[in-house]
């Protein structure tokens, strides 16, 4: 049968503990990163700062990019699609603002287009998508992490 091998990094080696260290026995990765995000975060919990970051407000993905096999339900908004292939999954389409509008069910294969700005215009966006616009209307990014 196969036999497992010891894995080896180019920076270290895997040592007892589960831990990263370089040849010489030196500080471990696990060490590093902690020390990295202990500093990233001022010492914060990481789940609450990382919580911090994605918000009504401020989302941390600007597009849904849901994706659905064929024969599920998507929506197609044809008072904010700018693109006619724009399709957005049911959960950006009950919380997006589209009370009156003429709208298409649809069952096929795709990808959810909320928060892009090529294929539905910014007024059919759900809050949780699209990047936010600053005082002077230009989208402000946040960092994907």
């Amino acid at each position: 049968g196969p036999r497992a091998k010891a894995h080896m990094v180019d920076a270290g080696v895997l040592g007892g503990a589960g831990e990263l260290t370089d040849r010489a026995g030196g500080v471990g990765l696990k060490q590093t990163l902690h020390a990295l995000l202990e500093r990233i975060t001022k010492g914060q919990a990481p789940q609450a700062f990382f919580a911090a970051l994605c918000t009504a407000d401020k989302p941390c993905l600007s597009v849904c990019n849901r994706s659905w096999r064929r024969g599920s339900i998507a929506y197609r908004c044809l008072v904010c699609e700018v693109d006619p292939s724009c399709a957005i999954c049911p959960d950006c389409f009950q919380a997006g603002e589209h009370a009156g509008h003429d709208y298409r069910i649809v069952q096929a294969a795709g990808s959810c287009d909320c928060g892009d700005e090529d294929a539905l215009s910014r007024t059919g966006f759900c809050p949780r998508h699209g990047a936010p616009l600053g005082d002077d209307g230009r989208p402000v990014y946040q960092p994907h992490l």
